[in-house]
């Protein structure tokens, strides 16, 4: 197995896992093709500095906190998504919300931001 096929498994069983390269050969069509098929984060050449590999997997690392941060945004904005609408459905015919949860959600912030988009008192 070469580097190209381990990585081609390793995209297989962990597809979100940010993925390097460094290689002997560097040759532009093993670059393209270990990019391109295998979405390498980084494709580095030997002889290759420590500072430069250090810096690679330090913008793995941020890539992967990154990734993992737009994942959970998601998740917890499809979940409030979809208890706003499950609240908003549960208004009765007075327009008055049948909980009191309305306004929390109408409290309710990220980071120190209003989600809403206006102040609340």
């Amino acid at each position: 197995m070469d580097g190209a096929q381990f990585l081609a498994k390793v995209r297989d069983l962990s597809p979100t896992i940010v993925r390097l390269a460094l290689t002997g050969y560097a040759d532009i069509d093993t670059a393209m093709a270990a990019v391109n098929e295998n979405n390498i984060f980084r494709f580095l050449t030997k002889p290759c500095s420590k500072e430069n590999l250090l810096k690679a997997i330090e913008a793995a690392l941020a890539q992967h906190h990154l990734l993992n941060a737009e994942k959970d945004f998601l998740e917890q904005t499809l979940r409030v998504s979809v208890s706003v609408l499950t609240e908003v459905l549960s208004f009765s015919n007075s327009g008055e919300p049948l909980s009191e949860q309305w306004a929390t959600w109408r409290r309710w912030q990220f980071g120190g931001q209003n989600l809403i988009g206006y102040e609340m008192s």
